[in-house]
């Protein structure tokens, strides 16, 4: 019977974040170059951007547009990097070995989709956030799913979405403590690697971070490592909540989810 809230599940934060630090650490050797190499491209705009000229106030429209481009680039990487690490993640639950050029191969043929939901998502729970902050995590909460969906049921993104609203009912508490948590993580860290690289400046002169000094390359680099570990950590944790929430609501053995790419 499908749980009617949290404390009828089985499923806890500890033990899904255990699984995920599990399978992250077994699938190492192709997460973390899957990733790199997925993120390769915003890593090169940094190095461009470190290149230019420091920011003239106000910033010139090329510069601004040359930001969103990175901005825009930045988040369509993200999706795709999700959709290749979801693979390897399903893939290495079933007692497969999961392969790089294959993985990414699996995730950029559900582009589409992917950069659909991801839109989306960013939509609505920006909205929601605006709407008195709750809304915007029910609705982070219960979308927590589409991606994985999307990849491992090849569904539409509206189906994926809808599909995701659906499935995470009475697991929604969970899913936003361990997200939630990981995200706080992640940009204190990120907070952490800006303070400890470029200092306070890049927050009270942010034009004066894009000079080329040593400290500024530095930093790009840091980032860069940090998008692709937080990269991981957070795809196989959907990973882990789908195999999970699914087995539990519908009893679906792992083993099956892979067949959509034989």
């Amino acid at each position: 019977m499908e749980p009617d809230s949290p404390g009828a599940s089985s499923i806890s934060v500890g033990g899904v974040l255990s699984r995920t630090l599990a399978v992250t650490r077994t699938n190492f050797r192709v997460l973390c170059p899957t990733l790199a190499l997925l993120f390769l491209p915003s890593l090169i705009l940094g190095f461009i951007a470190l290149g230019m000229s420091p920011a003239p106030s106000p910033i010139s429209p090329a510069l601004a547009l040359f930001y969103f481009f990175e901005s825009v680039l930045g988040m369509v990487l993200w999706y795709v990097s999700q959709g290749a690490a979801i693979v390897i993640a399903v893939e290495s639950m079933t007692g497969a070995t999961p392969e790089l050029g294959e993985s990414i191969r699996k995730g950029l043929a559900r582009l589409g989709p992917l950069l659909a939901v991801g839109f989306i998502e960013v939509l609505g729970v920006g909205l929601g956030m605006l709407l008195c902050f709750v809304p915007g995590i029910i609705v982070m909460a219960a979308w927590a799913l589409a991606i994985p969906i999307a990849v491992m049921e090849t569904r539409s993104a509206t189906e994926s979405l809808k599909r995701s609203w659906e499935l995470t009912r009475g697991y929604r508490v969970q899913i936003f403590v361990a997200v939630f948590g990981l995200v706080l993580l992640m940009t204190a860290v990120s907070f952490g690697i800006t303070i400890g690289t470029v200092g306070w400046e890049a927050f009270v002169d942010p034009a004066a971070a894009q000079t080329g000094t040593p400290r500024n390359w530095l930093s790009v680099l840091a980032n860069y490592a940090n998008s692709v570990f937080w990269g991981m950590i957070l795809s196989v944790l959907a990973a882990v909540f789908y195999i999970d929430i699914k087995n539990e609501k519908e009893g679906v053995d792992v083993a099956t989810l892979t067949s959509v790419f034989e």
